[in-house]
């Protein structure tokens, strides 16, 4: 029931990510354009909304008394309200830059992509990158999978901490470099 409710809200979320690609376009041309408070305020905007949804979601128990599996379903219905916070975070955020874009003369739209030598050269270099990084995305698949069947449900809670611990050095190191 747990991977179900999950695989849910990951449907669910899908089209937050197209929401958040283009907000890091407009972000990426704001920022080379100098203009660095609205791409900044961006992230206030999601974290405003997911507290609202939590407190909603929070709501919705102190309301609530009964069996445990009509609490389950009181979880589930919490975490929809939490679900439909971030995605109207999204929605908030790429209207949030509309304005300023328009004001630093930058309009947008959809172009077919044109093969270029230049595109090609690009191509070609990022190759060996996102090889190496579907690579690191398959070890975490196969990671999460042996820590859940191993650990139970806590499992990939753990791997995830372990990782955090493990790469708050290498972070370190990053910055300083």
């Amino acid at each position: 029931a747990k991977i179900e409710l999950t695989l849910h809200y990951t449907v669910l979320l899908l089209p937050y990510l197209a929401f958040i690609c283009v907000i890091a376009q407009f972000m990426g041309v704001m920022n080379t354009m100098g203009e660095f408070a609205v791409p900044a305020f961006a992230s206030v905007i999601l974290n405003l909304m997911w507290v609202a949804g939590v407190a909603a979601a929070a709501f919705l128990v102190t309301a609530a008394a009964g069996t445990p599996q009509e609490l389950e379903a009181l979880r589930a219905r919490q975490g929809y309200v939490i679900v439909a916070a971030i995605l109207v975070s999204g929605v908030l955020q790429m209207l949030w830059h509309l304005p300023r874009m328009r004001s630093l003369g930058v309009g947008f739209k959809l172009v077919k992509p044109r093969r270029t030598p230049e595109l090609a050269a690009v191509i070609a270099l990022t190759l060996p990158m996102l090889i190496g990084m579907g690579a690191q995305q398959v070890n975490l698949l196969a990671d999460r999978t042996v820590a859940y069947a191993a650990l139970g449900d806590g499992g990939t809670t753990h791997l995830y901490y372990g990782l955090r611990i493990m790469q708050f050095p290498q972070g370190l190191v990053t910055a300083a470099l």
